[in-house]
């Protein structure tokens, strides 16, 4: 999936998501990065937020 893509079609900011999700702006950032990976429930909250269909 690609965060960054559907984050910037809507507009937002990696700070936007963050809240919207209610994790660090650097835990954001590494899951766009590809550093790191969402759990199982906020990978659904960003799903949500970005729009993203399974």
């Amino acid at each position: 999936m690609d965060f960054k893509k559907a984050r910037e079609k809507l507009g937002m900011t990696q700070i936007d998501v963050s809240k919207a999700v209610g994790v660090s702006v650097v835990s954001y950032r590494l899951w766009e990065q590809g550093g790191g990976k969402p759990t199982p429930e906020n990978l659904k909250k960003l799903k949500k937020v970005l729009r993203i269909k399974d």
